[in-house]
């Protein structure tokens, strides 16, 4: 109890290994979608009934066919024939494709097109379901059924058949969809994930004639090996399948990545030589033509300087209408003070003159001045006819000088801003001439850069092929592939995950397998493979053995040998399964033409009686073999457990 409290988590565990937060690994797990699968596989057992199919025969024969085989049960059965060529193939690719959900790439396509209706009935432990389909150009539907025909599925296209008995198998038995990684065609792709459901999950119950892999008929994406972890029932095991899937892919765009930078470090490697080539050319040749320099100097200086004057002439404008407006102010004020003095000395004459007539009435209305204004004006200094103020002599001679002094201040300041006026106004028309002079300039010296022309090409295109040599520079960071997430190793998440995976399940695997492996040792001398000595079966899966007191393996065995071996290795896998009470294989084997394969009468004896032999040890074990029928296979198959096509009849 001590340990189970001890154990961390699986997500946990994996944080401390890769020592990233827990909120980065969920991130990742969650990225790549991968679920835990803890639990261990509990054998169940998938049985046979009954098969049949109908249909048209086209081509050379036309007849109607209606096969049955039924009454199936555990044990051998066989489907046999005198001759070649008389459907033994067909019925077993008939029961795969009813499986499967899918027809197998061994079933030909026209032979498959004759069936019109198919149906197969089976048992899964004690429960039994029936699935029936009819197919009209290539294209099915039917329904899945329980025994007491209440409808699971129904179906109405070949994929909508694969899909219904792939999610109802894969339930059935426990298993999962096994994932694996497909390498890009080039090497320059990045692969992609592929995901196998049943109809390859499947291929461990079928043995046909092809026997390169150990497990199953299907060779490619390592899944072999996958399918004999998972049907050896392991904990864990589809979760340690998606993480190496997902490892791969990693790699590989890792790897792709770092093809796609080799490439092109290549590339700005090379374009370096060449701009580097041609720029050394290019320096050689401008030594050769006199340089421009001097001029260039004289015309950048020239050009300073029309900037300057024409900033300088900008300020002058805004200088000058200023002072244009002071000049016209200051020259009105100066004239209207000159009016001003002039106004008051002729009013003062008038006004000495008007006095000295003594006027005796108004000039305007003729009325009598009478003596007491005349008095009046002489003591208050008032007008006798319009009571206005009349300036004593000593007031008009201040009044006088006051305008004499503005008139003059008047005429000061405008001399002073006249004077300033024409200074700037000479001074704007000398900067103008300057500026005309430095166009002037600006166009000759340009004229004579243009005889300048080729050096100055040559010089921009080594100024070019500098910036270019730069830009084509390799830096040593650009030879490090950048990390996709600054912040979480996706990969090394990824490695730890594996690691602490395969430690949920790794001693239960060895167990397991140093089982099967003695099982499978036991059983060889039971098929006719008494000269193997030991056999060990590793989790690759590889099948290594001493034989003839000499190491080999099961990949350079004789075909007849692989045959017995692919046979007893699947049944020592469900032998151990059943006493270990682990294991996910359904049971049922269905192998195609064992007497082809190099193997001799005593040999293929051997091996159904040994076959036999084992359906006793294991009652639930239902194999059927599609096979010639040789004495030696008529006398081990009993005959109610048979099909025969006897001499040129057919199975159906």
């Amino acid at each position: 109890m001590t340990k189970l409290i001890d154990k961390q988590g699986w997500l946990d565990e994996i944080a401390v290994k890769s020592k990233c937060e827990i909120r980065d690994v969920k991130s990742v797990i969650q990225k790549y979608d991968i679920q835990q699968s803890p639990n261990t596989g509990i054998p169940k057992h998938l049985k046979i009934l009954e098969v049949s199919f109908s249909g048209t025969k086209e081509g050379k024969f036309l007849n109607d066919f209606d096969f049955s085989f039924d009454n199936l049960n555990s044990g051998i059965y066989g489907v046999l024939s005198d001759i070649n060529l008389r459907g033994k193939t067909t019925i077993l690719e008939t029961i795969k494709w009813l499986i499967r959900g899918s027809s197998s790439s061994l079933f030909q396509d026209g032979v498959k097109g004759w069936i019109k209706k198919a149906s197969l009935k089976f048992k899964i432990n004690d429960i039994q379901y029936q699935v029936k389909l009819e197919q009209c150009k290539s294209e099915v539907s039917g329904v899945l059924l329980t025994e007491k025909e209440s409808i699971i599925a129904e179906f109405y296209s070949n994929d909508e058949f694969e899909n219904c008995m792939s999610e109802f198998m894969i339930k059935e038995f426990s298993l999962d969809r096994i994932s694996a990684f497909r390498k890009g065609k080039l090497k320059e792709q990045v692969g992609s994930k592929v995901n196998h459901n049943w109809a390859s999950l499947a291929s461990a119950l079928f043995i046909s004639t092809n026997y390169s892999s150990l497990f199953g008929d299907v060779t490619t994406d390592g899944l072999s090996n996958r399918l004999m972890n998972m049907y050896l029932g392991l904990p864990w095991i589809s979760t340690h399948t998606n993480l190496k899937t997902v490892q791969s892919q990693i790699n590989s765009e890792n790897k792709v990545e770092g093809i796609h930078l080799d490439k092109e470090t290549e590339r700005k490697r090379k374009r370096y030589l060449e701009i580097t080539s041609e720029l050394e050319e290019i320096e050689k040749k401008i030594i050769t033509i006199p340089s421009d320099k001097d001029v260039q100097e004289v015309l950048k200086k020239t050009r300073e300087d029309y900037g300057s004057i024409s900033r300088n002439l900008t300020q002058l404008d805004t200088a000058l209408r200023s002072l244009s407006e002071d000049f016209r102010t200051s020259k009105e004020t100066k004239l209207n003070d000159i009016i001003k003095v002039n106004n008051f000395k002729e009013d003062r004459a008038a006004n000495t003159i008007f006095k000295r007539l003594n006027p005796v009435c108004c000039p305007h209305c003729d009325n009598e001045i009478t003596k007491e204004k005349i008095e009046k004006e002489k003591t208050s200094h008032q007008c006798a006819i319009c009571d206005e103020p009349l300036l004593v002599s000593e007031d008009a001679e201040v009044l006088l000088n006051e305008l004499i002094t503005n008139s003059k201040s008047s005429e000061k300041t405008f001399n002073a801003i006249d004077r300033e006026y024409k200074k700037q106004k000479k001074y704007h028309s000398e900067l103008s001439s300057k500026l005309i002079q430095f166009q002037k300039d600006i166009s000759f010296r340009e004229n004579e850069l243009s005889k300048f022309s080729e050096r100055q090409q040559l010089e921009k295109e080594i100024m070019r092929l500098q910036i270019l040599k730069e830009e084509y520079t390799v830096n040593d960071s650009e030879l490090k592939l950048p990390k996709k997430n600054d912040f979480i190793d996706e990969g090394l998440i990824i490695k730890k995950a594996i690691e602490v995976t395969e430690g949920r399940f790794k001693v239960l695997q060895e167990d397991l397998l140093n089982k099967v492996s003695n099982e499978i040792l036991r059983i060889s001398k039971l098929v006719g493979l008494g000269h193997i000595e030991s056999v060990k079966l590793t989790s690759n899966p590889h099948l290594k053995l001493e034989k003839d007191g000499s190491s080999t393996s099961y990949s350079k065995c004789s075909e007849g040998e692989k045959l017995r071996l692919k046979v007893i290795t699947t049944i020592a896998l469900l032998s151990v399964a059943e006493k270990e009470n682990v294991g996910r294989h359904p049971g049922v084997l269905l192998i195609d033409s064992p007497g082809a394969q190099e193997v001799a009468d005593e040999d293929l004896n051997s091996l159904i009686e040994g076959l036999k032999q084992l359906t006793k040890e294991l009652p639930f074990l239902q194999i059927i073999i599609a096979s010639r029928a040789s004495d030696v296979v008529l006398s081990q198959i009993d005959e109610n457990h048979r099909k025969h096509a006897k001499g040129d009849s057919y199975l159906w």
